[in-house]
């Protein structure tokens, strides 16, 4: 089963994605629940650090299925008014976008059922 645990500050911003597993709906290489979710993580990580310049470190092992990504706080004194209105939308563009990948892979769950993949939102302090 692929586990996917999001974690969402008090302020509703997304902090930690963790996939982890293999969803062995079928063999692998022929494995659409898998491929899917993979699509919909890499896609969203690669779109929130492309689109929003938002810095993410992540860490995946393709043998395990692991994707952990840590989203760059964004909190630090900002002074100049501008800025602090290009961090906001920056983080209002990541959010979105993440929460696109969350209907995704909720879409998929519905599609193939809640024994391939179990997602948990967390709030967490920030």
């Amino acid at each position: 089963m692929i586990s996917i645990t999001i974690e969402k500050d008090s302020k509703g911003d997304y902090r930690k994605l963790n996939c982890f597993g293999h969803a062995e709906y079928d063999d692998f290489g022929q494995d659409t629940v898998c491929a899917a979710i993979s699509m919909l993580v890499i896609n969203t990580i690669n779109a929130v650090e492309t689109l929003t310049g938002i810095s993410i470190d992540v860490r995946s092992d393709e043998e395990t299925g692991l994707i952990d990504a840590s989203f760059g706080c964004t909190d630090e004194t900002v002074t100049d008014p501008e800025d602090e209105v290009s961090r906001i939308r920056s983080r209002e563009d990541a959010n979105l976008l993440i929460d696109a990948m969350i209907l995704g892979i909720r879409s998929v769950q519905s599609d193939y059922g809640d024994g391939y993949v179990s997602l948990e939102l967390l709030e967490v302090e920030q």
